[in-house]
């Protein structure tokens, strides 16, 4: 679970949402499934969102993704969203490592992007 699993979390969508619907579409998959908390709004502004994926006991950031969106015309936006860092965790045995790369926010991204990705291309 590497690079590839972290570049299918990307989209691109259009939405007939409005940029306070978006947000709240953001609020909604950050909370939504089995990770609620797992994933915390960052950064805002007008035409973008940060999230922040974080260690469920140390609270460190393990993936950033950002969702922003631009005007189209005609009441239709396109929505985009795009990891923009993750951890890669690897296990050592005597400063050596063993066995293959992992990014352990994977899990909870997929959902936040899956849930994300259903209510935007749902106008």
């Amino acid at each position: 679970m590497g690079a590839a699993g972290v570049d299918a979390l990307e989209f691109a969508v259009e939405t007939r949402l409005s940029p306070a619907e978006i947000r709240a579409a953001g609020a909604h998959a950050a909370t939504a499934g089995r990770f609620d908390g797992a994933i915390r709004e960052d950064l805002a502004n007008a035409a973008s969102v940060s999230y922040a994926v974080v260690h469920p006991d140390s609270l460190a950031t393990l993936m950033t993704m950002v969702l922003s969106w631009h005007e189209l015309g005609g009441g239709r936006r396109r929505a985009v969203l795009s990891v923009r860092g993750h951890v890669v965790v690897r296990s050592r045995l005597l400063g050596l490592p063993i066995g293959r790369a992992a990014v352990p926010a994977l899990e909870p991204a997929e959902e936040f992007a899956t849930v994300l990705r259903t209510q935007l291309a749902a106008d």
